[in-house]
């Protein structure tokens, strides 16, 4: 992110969290930030859909994969 910021300028580069990327109010801010012209979305197809466990228990992997991204998930909430 340092390189990124070093090269471009702040009003260039937009960050954006996988896990919340894909909201009707999420892609309006994408869509703007690149002016990019409305189109209609349809949020309620999805393609390759997980199946639900029924339950919120993370796996051993989520939790190493969270472990992991911790600093990046904190650099970026301070952008």
């Amino acid at each position: 992110m340092a390189r990124l910021e070093a090269a471009a300028p702040a009003e260039r580069i937009h960050y954006r969290f996988f896990e919340v990327s894909f909201t009707r109010e999420s892609i309006e801010e994408l869509r703007a930030f690149l002016g990019v012209e409305p189109s209609p979305v349809d949020l309620g197809d999805r393609a390759n859909e997980g199946i639900a466990t029924g339950t919120q228990k993370r796996s051993a992997f989520a939790c190493l994969a969270l472990e992991h991204l911790a600093p990046t998930y904190a650099a970026l909430q301070t952008r």
